[in-house]
């Protein structure tokens, strides 16, 4: 079950444009910074919110449809 659960949430991560998708890793898996983000993707940082609110609220909709 939980193998099915990364699955669900590795494409769920693929339906995201790279930028949101990188920030997203870049922020939850590596613990980067907004600025470190954003000087890493040459975006701004109020981008970097944007990305991670998008890709958070992406993610939440995956949730709500396996309930």
């Amino acid at each position: 079950m939980a193998r099915q659960h990364l699955e669900q949430l590795n494409a769920t991560l693929n339906e995201l444009s790279p930028d949101c998708r990188a920030a997203f890793l870049l922020h939850g898996m590596d613990g980067l910074t907004y600025g470190q983000i954003a000087c890493q993707l040459g975006i701004s940082e109020s981008m970097v919110y944007k990305h991670l609110t998008k890709a958070l609220n992406h993610c939440a909709k995956l949730l709500d449809d396996s309930d």
